[in-house]
């Protein structure tokens, strides 16, 4: 796939393309922080390993089937290409913070970079669960550094690394994996400083660079999948949202 400009505005530049076909175009040491949501990989774990079950009770007693796809695009992801890129883009002390899930942390903890310890995200008013499984209410991002310190930290002397708040509403959802601008507005506010240029290299829904637009941070925004490029410029074109959405 030929990347191409699908959004562009005075603070944020969208590409309509793959990872692979836009990463290696950006100059080496241009991006001050990345921060995503790429593929968890949940996908493939459905109810045949026995890590999803495959029906929900009803509250009549009834049974649904369940099963958690998100599409080919979470499956048998690896983040061995943004791994091997980051050390170049990064500028030196740049962060990154990524959202992952405990099949690919490992992945992630050999990036090479300086690991600087887990961001988690808890959820206020997290889905329910399965029958003897514990509701997921929580997820995770790790934050690594490119080089051993001067990272941008704009948090004080005494910030906990647990963002507490509600997920996106499923009449409000345009992804099915959709962050809340809230979340991603308080990450990028202690991550980068002003002058930084932020990649999201799996933009998704948009919310990463509709909270870089709103803090005044230049930000560069890559997803494959066309319809997602239309809701992210839908939802650019709406303008600054309000602090809770």
């Amino acid at each position: 796939m030929s990347p191409t400009r699908y959004y562009s505005d005075d603070a944020v530049t969208l590409f309509h393309g793959l990872d692979t076909d836009v990463l290696p175009t950006l100059a080496d040491a241009s991006i001050g922080a990345v921060i995503t949501d790429p593929p968890y990989n949940v996908s493939d774990r459905n109810g045949r390993d026995g890590t999803t079950p495959g029906r929900l009770r009803r509250r009549d007693g009834s049974l649904r089937e369940v099963r958690k796809d998100f599409g080919v695009w979470d499956r048998n992801w690896s983040p061995s290409l943004l791994i091997g890129e980051l050390p170049r883009l990064l500028r030196r002390s740049g962060s990154l913070v990524a959202f992952t899930s405990e099949h690919l942390l490992a992945d992630w903890l050999t990036s090479g970079l300086n690991h600087r310890g887990l961001i988690t995200w808890r959820k206020t008013n997290p889905p329910p669960q399965f029958p003897k499984l514990y509701v997921r209410s929580t997820e995770w991002a790790v934050w690594q550094v490119n080089g051993p310190g001067g990272w941008v930290f704009n948090a004080g002397g005494y910030r906990p690394d647990c963002y507490d708040g509600p997920i996106v509403p499923a009449a409000e959802r345009v992804h099915p994996t959709q962050k809340p601008v809230w979340l991603m507005r308080a990450i990028v506010a202690v991550h980068t400083a002003p002058e930084d240029v932020v990649l999201d290299p799996y933009a998704g829904s948009g919310s990463t660079l509709l909270a870089c637009r709103d803090l005044g941070r230049r930000v560069i925004g890559v997803e494959a999948d066309e319809r997602y490029c239309e809701v992210i410029a839908s939802r650019l074109s709406q303008g600054v949202l309000p602090l809770g959405a």
